[in-house]
Order: structure tokens, then C-alpha cells, then sequence
């Protein structure tokens, strides 16, 4: 009984937790998506997100998609080209791509769009516009809790007698400050061609964690963002429809 009471209040505990999520997208009517065959998919992290630690993880959980999923599901129908791709291009021709981006950046930017115009009929730029930890304020509130009371009488022969009952008792949670988890990615298709765009989004998506129970990181959020968009992808592009 003790189970079932502590599960049910995890579970009245977790629905205090509060989630927000708003996507924007325009895709052209017009445009054949059976038609491109080869695709550079690129990140972009803008520097205020860069804390030694946000920009390794937006850039793994990515490109992990990109390797793991989108290439194999999309394997024969489109080619996928990466940064990978460009690094080797270059490794290839004596030049070394880190230090070019980090002594000349405008350089390097060049190279790869040189590169893109070269190889590619399509370009996937993704931006973290935001991604990180941030504080709301949460007023206080009353949880209605199940709780088992025990009782000890004895009946009409002077025979004691235990039991238990069900009841529900209010905890009150206090106002206070709660971790606050967003990320925020844009996504932007273009034809390599003509610079014309074919497909924008702009997912966001915050979630608080206002109890002990609630563990949500901003790569969990981060990471259904992508992974939202590349199924999205990966069926657009696989299935060739409009």
C-alpha cells in the first residue's frame, strides 16, 4: 500500500511541473523536395552560447543525428555532406581547417561555401538561437497528497484491533525560484543555386523544473528539437512529396 501511495504522489508531484513549446514554420508549396541529391547540413553556435560546455553538446547531439540517422534513412535517395566533408577537402589540398577558422575566419567561410556551390544542391543551416538555464518565479501552491492513517481499537469482547485508512492531506509548497530549461533552434533550407529558400522553422522550448522530481536539462530539450526537425527531414526529403 505504501508503494502505491508514494507513486501516486510522484505522480501528483510531477504534473506541477510546467512545460512550453511554440514552433513556427513556412515550407514553399512550389518546390519538389524529390529533386535535390546532395545536401550540406551545417551548426551554427553563436559565441554568447559558448561556455566551454553548450557548444560541445549542441554540436554532438546534432551531428550525431546527422551520422546515425539522417544519412542511413536517406542513404540512396540524397548524399549528406557535413563539415567532416569540407575538413577533408581541405586536409586533402595541405590546409588546415581549425587553424584557418581560428587565424582567418572570413577565409575559411569562403572555402566552405566555395565548397557547398561545388558539391551540393541544397543547404540545412541550423542556428542555436538559445540554450541554457534561467530562473521563474513560482507562486505557492497546496498539494492534495494520499496518506494512510493507522488506528489501534478494541472491539466489544476488549480485543484489540488495528487497521489502516485512506486519506488525503494538503502540503503546501512555498513561492520560490525554479530552474527554468529552454532551448531554441532556427532552421533555414536553401537551394545553393539561387540562395532561394524552401523551408524555415523556429522551434523554442522551455520546461521548469519545480520539484525534485522534474530533471530536465536543456540537451533534453535541445535534443527533441533536432530530432523533431531531422524526422521531419528525413521524411520530406526520403519521400520526395511536395
Amino acid at each position: 500500500m505504501l508503494k502505491k501511495v508514494l507513486c501516486l504522489a510522484a505522480l501528483l508531484l510531477g504534473l506541477a511541473a510546467s512545460a512550453a513549446a511554440e514552433r513556427q514554420e513556412w515550407v514553399d508549396s512550389t518546390f519538389d523536395f524529390g529533386k535535390p541529391r546532395r545536401i550540406y547540413i551545417q551548426l551554427a553556435v553563436p559565441p554568447e552560447i559558448n561556455n566551454g560546455i553548450y557548444e560541445h553538446q549542441t554540436r554532438d547531439i546534432f551531428y550525431g543525428k546527422v551520422f546515425k540517422e539522417v544519412g542511413p534513412k536517406l542513404a540512396g535517395k540524397q548524399k549528406i555532406f557535413t563539415i567532416r566533408d569540407f575538413s577533408l577537402a581541405m586536409q586533402a589540398k595541405g590546409i588546415d581547417l581549425a587553424q584557418l577558422y581560428r587565424e582567418r575566419p572570413q577565409e575559411a567561410q569562403r572555402l566552405e561555401q566555395d565548397f557547398i556551390a561545388a558539391n551540393c544542391d541544397l543547404q540545412l543551416t541550423a542556428v542555436v538561437l538559445g540554450f541554457g538555464v534561467g530562473t521563474q518565479y513560482r507562486e505557492g501552491y497546496y498539494l492534495s497528497l494520499p496518506a494512510t492513517d493507522n488506528f489501534r481499537m478494541t472491539d466489544m469482547r476488549g480485543n484489540f484491533v488495528t487497521g489502516s485508512v485512506q486519506s488525503s492531506r494538503q502540503q503546501y509548497i512555498p513561492s520560490r525560484n525554479v530552474p527554468n530549461n529552454y532551448a531554441c533552434v532556427f532552421f533555414e533550407v536553401k537551394e545553393v543555386g539561387s540562395g532561394a529558400k524552401v523551408w524555415t522553422r523556429v522551434d523554442d522550448r522551455a520546461r521548469l523544473n519545480a520539484t525534485v522530481l522534474n530533471n530536465t536539462k536543456p540537451a533534453d530539450l535541445y535534443g527533441r528539437i533536432v530530432g523533431k526537425y531531422f524526422s521531419d527531414f528525413t521524411g520530406r526529403f526520403g519521400k520526395g512529396d511536395k
